[in-house]
């Protein structure tokens, strides 16, 4: 004797969207509080007149600044020419504060390891 276990169309439908459903739903990432303790100093006079300069009310608004190009660009620029030993530290210090942040910039730059440039040569 065989027994068949037959669903309704509709219970059928009903299993299907509530699984697409789940497959489909979002999930939220929610970044760290961002803290400036530790940042040194010409990192944060950079970042903090770039965030400010491009619309962000601080570097602590990790939303904004990790989405914002105008911040990237200013800050890097600043950084470059008022504490370039500090360039890759400041790429580290982006990235944990961007860590978390949904974006759709391409940060991978702030996990790569950056060499200074040579001097006296």
């Amino acid at each position: 004797m065989r027994t068949t276990l037959a669903l309704s169309p509709l219970l059928a439908i009903s299993a299907f969207a509530f699984a697409l459903n789940i497959r489909m739903t979002p999930t939220t990432t929610t970044a760290a509080p961002v803290s400036t303790v530790g940042i040194p100093h010409c990192i944060l006079k950079c970042a903090e007149v770039a965030a400010k300069s491009t619309g962000c009310s601080d570097i602590t608004n990790a939303p904004c600044v990790c989405n914002s190009m105008p911040f990237l660009n200013s800050s890097e620029v600043c950084i470059v020419s008022k504490c370039p030993e500090l360039h890759g530290q400041a790429h580290a210090i982006l990235g944990t504060i961007c860590a978390g942040v949904p974006t759709t910039l391409d940060l991978s730059f702030t996990t790569e390891t950056v060499f200074p440039a040579p001097t006296g040569v």
